[in-house]
């Protein structure tokens, strides 16, 4: 499979010490199908209090948005995660 190709958490598995806005990614790209908050936490691999942190940047960034119980990427949130794969793209190039 090209380097194009690869998933974003596949991507982001090979980075050993993830930055918030790796996580973030990681966090939005969790949230394609509908999620619940508990479900999203156990996806993730960070803190809890870390966990909270960007949950709320993305909320208030309008990255993510909360309907009934479930959280859901925004286009927003998908044009982050677009961007974000052309960086990768150019760092391993």
């Amino acid at each position: 499979m090209s380097q194009d190709k690869r998933s974003l958490e596949a991507r982001l598995m090979e980075i050993k010490y993830a930055s918030r806005y790796v996580l973030l990614a990681e966090l939005l790209e969790k949230c394609k199908e509908p999620v619940t908050k508990s479900e999203l936490f156990y996806e993730l691999k960070t803190s809890y209090s870390q966990y909270r942190r960007l949950l709320r940047f993305a909320l208030q960034k309008g990255l993510l948005e909360k309907q009934d119980s479930t959280y859901y990427v925004t286009s927003k949130g998908l044009q982050y995660i677009k961007k974000l794969n052309e960086l990768l793209s150019i760092l391993e190039g």
